[in-house]
């Protein structure tokens, strides 16, 4: 399997909507894209901007479908105006 960690910057009044769009996010990708084993936004304990996306596929082929999605193809010009900073991303193979 492949994990991601994607770590967003989030400003206090954007949080809602950020929230939001990305639970949208998560709920269509678990329940259309069998690939998908784990979506899960957090939010740090330390930092209240700081929220990290937990994502797990079966495999690459999993992966490359989820980024051709409609949801996904979607949230990019939703949630990228609410972002107060870069996004990092981190892919991880499990072991």
């Amino acid at each position: 399997m492949i994990a991601l960690v994607v770590t967003m910057t989030v400003a206090p009044e954007n949080q809602p909507a950020f929230e939001a769009a990305m639970g949208d996010m998560a709920r269509a990708s678990l329940e259309n894209e069998p690939g998908v084993k784990l979506y899960q936004l957090c939010k740090s304990r330390e930092d209240a901007a700081l929220y990290r996306l937990l994502e797990m596929y079966a495999d690459q082929a999993a992966l490359d479908s989820h980024l051709q999605t409609a949801w996904y193809k979607a949230a990019g010009p939703v949630v990228g105006p609410l972002l107060a900073g870069p996004v990092t991303m981190e892919f991880l193979d499990t072991v």
